[in-house]
């Protein structure tokens, strides 16, 4: 969306259009799942309520329309879906709907997952052998874990070392974190915290001793898991209690989450959950992914704040859900339910 507001006034009013006719009178389903495509078509009706299977009918047929609309061979759409290990079987029915759509064309559609996470029964292998037998052209590419070679010379750059004078490190980094690149560049984060891993400025403009040191008889003493989410439970445990708290929540939300959003289950203004997630963002578990700006409508009044975030990494979001001990889940997430939809009732009456 941020990049079709970019357009001319000529070219946007001709999105404007080509939306409107597809969306019909169903662009409020869009909107509530794309706030920002209001700005292009504008208020539109509210939809009339429908049964639950009925309502997701309309939806995959609305989706569908607003996909066609970008999929043209003057602008074909790229698609990514990322951790498909994790989808649901009503995503998974919409993105086979859209593949063997026959008006879909000029879409590349490009998904990931850990397939050490999905067995031949799982509903994405499933539907992947579904799309086959329907001549859809899937390509498959397989990811391997670093090897030794390529993580010699990541650590030799990062340190400013030749790889030789890295290759017992990098052994003992490989044993830890089996080629992962994440893990590998939060193992190397953990020793520098750890100050197992330092830098040593030079002495002087002729000194050579300077330059990075570590000390592998003290790391092999730190124990460090080669569980990469055991390894960032520790780091959150880090964190303050109120910050630990709001990340819990977060993690509840999804990957992706916006400010206004977390502050109802936080039971907070967002003005007052924003300082919460401070520590977080400082230790860079979360990402910022909007501007900053104002919390309130009283711009004089307001505070500014990052309104839309993502997590680092999905194995953050893993070790920050983790962090809720597993009789509590059902009930932390029963909670979320109950503050949204009261939240939701309450927006609907003002």
């Amino acid at each position: 969306m941020q990049q079709l507001l970019t357009e001319s006034p000529a070219q946007l009013a001709q999105w404007k259009a080509q939306l409107l006719s597809a969306l019909g009178p169903n662009g409020q389903v869009i909107i509530d799942l794309i706030p920002e495509m209001e700005w292009i078509i504008g208020p539109q009706p509210v939809v009339p309520q429908l049964t639950p299977t009925a309502s997701q009918n309309r939806f995959n047929l609305v989706f569908q329309n607003l996909i066609q609309v970008f999929c043209q061979p003057e602008h074909p759409l790229v698609l990514f879906v990322d951790d498909l290990q994790w989808i649901d079987s009503a995503s998974l029915k919409l993105l086979a709907l859209i593949l063997t759509n026959r008006e879909t064309r000029s879409l590349f559609l490009i998904g990931a997952y850990r397939d050490h996470e999905v067995s031949p029964t799982h509903p994405l292998m499933i539907t992947l052998e579904q799309l086959r037998k329907e001549n859809i052209i899937i390509n498959q590419i397989n990811l391997k874990p670093l090897s030794f070679q390529d993580v010699n010379e990541l650590i030799a750059d990062s340190l400013h070392q030749t790889q030789k004078a890295v290759a017992s490190l990098t052994n003992l980094v490989m044993r830890k974190a089996g080629g992962n690149p994440f893990f590998v560049n939060q193992f190397l984060h953990t020793l520098y915290e750890e100050n197992v891993l330092q830098f040593i400025p030079p002495q002087s403009r002729d000194d050579k001793g300077g330059g990075w040191q570590w000390n592998l008889p003290q790391i092999e003493a730190l124990d460090i898991t080669d569980n990469v989410v055991d390894l960032m439970i520790g780091k959150l445990k880090k964190l303050p209690k109120s910050a630990q708290h709001v990340l819990r929540l977060a993690a509840c939300v999804g990957n992706h989450f916006d400010l206004n959003t977390l502050s109802v289950i936080y039971e907070k203004s967002a003005a007052d959950t924003f300082p919460d997630l401070h520590p977080i963002l400082t230790e860079r578990f979360i990402l910022p992914t909007s501007e900053l700006k104002i919390t309130g409508n009283d711009i004089h009044r307001s505070k500014l704040a990052i309104h839309h975030f993502r997590f680092l990494h999905d194995r953050v979001q893993q070790a920050a859900y983790a962090l809720i001990h597993e009789e509590q889940k059902k009930i932390v997430h029963l909670q979320i339910a109950r503050l949204l939809l009261n939240h939701s009732t309450e927006a609907r009456l003002e």
